[in-house]
C-alpha cells in the first residue's frame, strides 16, 4: 500500500465519488489524483465548517437540523453564494399569495 492510499482511508469523502463529480464537469478533462484528493479534503473543510456554525444556531441541544443549517447559512455573509440551495423553509399556507392560489382550485 502507497502512503497516498493510507491518505485516502483518512479522508470522510470517498475519493471514486469525487472523482466522478468533477469528472461530470464537461470543462474538465483528465484529472490527477492529488487533485481529487485536495477537492475531497476542501470539501471535507466546509462540511466541517458548515456544521460548525449550524451546531452554534441549533434549537434542539441533541441534534442539527435542515433549519440549522439554513439558519447559520442566512445569517453568515460568508455564505450568501448558498442562499439559493439551502433557503430557509416556509410552510405553504405562509407564502404571500396563498390564499389566491386555494381559490383558482
Amino acid at each position: 500500500m502507497s502512503s497516498d492510499e493510507g491518505e485516502d482511508d483518512k479522508l470522510a469523502f470517498s475519493i471514486t465519488r469525487i472523482r466522478n463529480i468533477m469528472k461530470s464537469s464537461p470543462e474538465i478533462g483528465s484529472i490527477s489524483h492529488d487533485a481529487v484528493v485536495t477537492m475531497a479534503k476542501c470539501t471535507e473543510l466546509f462540511v466541517e465548517s458548515l456544521l460548525r456554525c449550524a451546531y452554534e444556531k441549533r434549537t434542539d441541544p441533541k441534534v442539527v437540523t435542515y433549519d440549522d443549517v439554513a439558519a447559520a447559512v442566512q445569517g453568515s455573509p460568508q455564505l450568501d453564494y448558498l442562499h439559493e440551495f439551502i433557503p430557509s423553509k416556509i410552510r405553504v399556507r405562509d407564502l404571500p399569495n396563498f390564499e389566491e392560489l386555494c381559490k383558482k382550485k
